[in-house]
């Protein structure tokens, strides 16, 4: 059983519909605020780098795969962050050549 929405009485009571139509700017914003939605990409310097322990963990996801390494703290950023890009290409090199 499917119960239909009520009308706002007091709009009605102003002549108005009460809530159920919908006006053509009310579609368009719709449509505007429907393009946005979703999470944002992330623009984070630290993507894929964590702290964990008492040290960094560098995580790579390739495909289906998942590459991670510890390193310790005094490690610079940086540096994991072309880890990480070395490991991406290794990888992906690798399963273009059929290797797993």
């Amino acid at each position: 059983m499917t119960l239909k929405k009520r009308k706002n009485p007091h709009a009605v009571a102003l002549g108005r519909k009460g809530g159920i139509a919908t006006s053509a700017a009310k579609r368009a914003a719709v449509r505007r605020n429907g393009a946005l939605g979703g999470r944002p990409a992330s623009t984070d310097i630290m993507t894929g780098i964590k702290r964990r322990g008492s040290g960094w963990q560098a995580t790579v996801r390739v495909g289906r795969r998942v590459v991670s390494m510890q390193f310790t703290l005094d490690t610079p950023i940086p540096f994991m962050q072309s880890w990480r890009t070395a490991i991406r290409t290794a990888v992906q090199g690798r399963t273009a050549k059929g290797e797993r």
